[in-house]
């Protein structure tokens, strides 16, 4: 019936199917059993209706013959849903023109009707559209007195403020939270016997909070679409014995630093309504959790684009409603299409300037070990002045996962620059194997390298050994800047040794910062190093490259190298090498302060 149904969606078409069914049976009749029109009418209408295989019993033949049974076997199946199709259809016809000529019933309001709804208006003699719309809905007998009293409680009880105007995120949650309270009197009804009514009265206000540490303890908060089916009941089970003992955790997963959270008012309606997790929170805390745990941001998560496991690594784009498209590396936020242009701008800007005004008339060869995206690569080739660009990057998956999701790297015009050559491979290794090839820029934009992790793909580009590689592989009045950390207040002991790697190989190195939103303290830094060294702000011309930047602009490059002096006294306890850190004094740290590169300092200085 369900099939037939679907394709007999149209009352002419339901019609014409029966009266073909009916003409099919009569020609039956009259032809195989040689009976009248009229008798072979009846036949093939008492078929498809409630007799079925009784129809020829009701001609009064007695026993039918073996083919009278199979026709009325095979015809019946058929003939009886169309048949019920066609009587719905018309039962909907008489019902629709009922309805139609049934004109509304109208009420005129007396005094004391419009006294009983008064206290729902402002004024007695001035209406608003609101008060005009209830007036008239109890006028034509469409809603009772009941139901508005009803709306106007809710309405107060949504209007926080008290001036009688509603605030839309206020509805919207009030419209999720009634969406939650429906479903739930719902499932009373049907798992307890109950009318839906009072089930609807007894229903609990439900606590969403507690919904979602529930569905939290029972590990549904993940990203999507893992989470798409699980069934409302079971979380109401769970609401209904809070005690119950929870399912055993699971093993635990590696380290990540994004993790999924719980948004409950949009996750969890989403869940009951039957639309399945469609948003999700990603927590980007940096690369320390324990010590920064207070320091966390939050990307309202709606989809999971695509998720590759390669040899080297975990690669994950999110579909964001805040920063577009996320691309997220073993756990760690690198990119976002929002903030892109910052980053990649910052580093190959930056570079160009300090080498090309130390080698005003030369053209310029860069190199990028990592940057896979080509994002630095697309900043490099708009100077005119850069003659090659060439990406070193161990993974290619980088690069093809970010040219189906990051429309923003420009990836076609890209790769389509004659300039540009890319090699999938070990930067550390290409490095080695590049003998006397120079560069007068070369630029390191790797995965954040935590002390200690020696298993990560990045992990050789945090080397002495690939800091000195890329010393000796700069022209003499070359650069090389490379990704460094966050340099917000908290410990940095997770870079100690990449900053000690860098000032190995490097006489001189000197920090620049940038805003960087996508990031977890909102922004983010470098290192610059040189093998002729000058001052690195006075001796550059900053200018800036052909077309407009999204962040990059001479001023801003110059205003980078300036630090507040807390991040500078940081920075030397850190590494006392590096470029306009100060060393460590009294009046610089707080009474109280138990930052522990400070305090190792301070213990090491007596």
């Amino acid at each position: 019936s369900a099939v037939i149904g679907k394709y007999l969606n149209s009352t002419a078409t339901a019609f014409f199917a029966l009266w073909v069914w009916v003409g099919f049976g009569t020609i039956f009749g009259m032809v195989s059993q040689k009976w009248t029109f009229v008798r072979s009418v009846y036949f093939s209408v008492a078929a498809m209706s409630t007799a079925g295989l009784q129809a020829p019993n009701t001609l009064g033949d007695g026993d039918m013959d073996d083919s009278v049974a199979w026709f009325v076997s095979i015809f019946c199946v058929f003939g009886i849903p169309i048949f019920g199709v066609a009587v719905g259809s018309g039962a909907n016809l008489v019902l629709g023109y009922i309805l139609e000529a049934k004109p509304i019933k109208q009420v005129p309001l007396t005094k004391d009707d419009f006294d009983n709804v008064k206290d729902l208006i402002a004024s007695d003699h001035v209406l608003d559209f609101g008060e005009f719309v209830i007036l008239e809905l109890i006028r034509q007998g469409n809603v009772d007195m009941e139901t508005v009293e009803g709306l106007r409680d809710a309405f107060e009880k949504i209007d926080v403020n008290g001036d009688g105007t509603l605030d839309r995120a206020e509805v919207h949650r009030y419209h999720k939270a009634t969406t939650l309270r429906y479903r739930y009197a719902a499932y009373l009804a049907k798992s307890r016997g109950l009318s839906r009514t009072f089930a609807l009265e007894s229903a609990l206000e439900l606590d969403i909070e507690y919904l979602v540490l529930k569905a939290k303890k029972l590990g549904w908060l993940v990203p999507v679409p893992a989470a798409e089916d699980k069934p409302f009941e079971v979380l109401i089970d769970a609401l209904d014995s809070p005690d119950k003992p929870d399912k055993p955790d699971k093993p635990a997963s590696p380290a990540s630093r994004v993790t999924p959270q719980d948004n409950a008012r949009e996750m969890l309606s989403s869940w009951f309504r039957g639309g399945g997790a469609r948003r999700a929170f990603a927590t980007h805390s940096g690369a320390d959790d324990a010590a920064v745990a207070q320091f966390r941001l939050k990307y309202a998560v709606t989809a999971l684009r695509e998720r590759v496991v390669t040899e080297f690594q975990t690669l994950e784009v999110y579909a964001t409603s805040d920063v577009g498209n996320l691309l997220v590396i073993d756990g760690d936020a690198q990119l976002s299409e929002a903030d892109e242009a910052h980053y990649h701008e910052m580093l190959a800007h930056v570079a160009v300037a300090a080498a090309a005004s130390r080698a005003p008339d030369a053209e310029l060869d860069a190199l990028v070990v990592g940057g896979g995206d080509l994002g630095c690569a697309r900043e490099l080739l708009r100077h005119d002045r850069v003659s090659s660009v060439t990406v070193v990057d161990i993974d290619a998956q980088v690069g093809a996962i970010c040219d189906r999701w990051f429309a923003t790297l420009g990836p076609k015009a890209v790769r389509g620059d004659g300039r540009l050559e890319v090699v999938v491979g070990d930067g550390c290794r290409w490095l080695e194997a590049a003998g006397a090839r120079r560069f007068d820029v070369i630029i390191v934009d790797a995965t954040d390298q935590d002390d200690g992790e020696a298993t990560t793909a990045s992990h050789p580009l945090y080397t002495r050994r690939f800091n000195e590689l890329g010393r000796d592989a700069l022209t003499n009045d070359g650069v090389f800047v490379r990704n460094f950390t966050s340099l917000a207040p908290y410990p940095l002991d997770h870079a100690r040794r990449n900053a000690a790697a860098v000032c190995d190989a490097f006489d001189k190195v000197r920090p620049f910062c940038w805003f960087q939103p996508c990031f977890r303290s909102g922004h983010y830094s470098a290192l610059l190093c040189a093998r002729r060294w000058g001052d690195v702000v006075e001796d550059t011309r900053w200018a800036a490259p052909p077309g407009a930047c999204a962040y990059y602009s001479p001023e801003v490059a110059k205003a980078a190298f300036v630090l507040p002096p807390g991040v500078r006294a940081r920075l030397g306890a850190l590494e006392p090498r590096i470029e306009g850190a100060l060393p460590l004094r009294a009046s610089i740290v707080a009474p109280g302060d138990v930052r522990p590169e400070l305090l190792r300092a301070a213990s090491a200085a007596g």
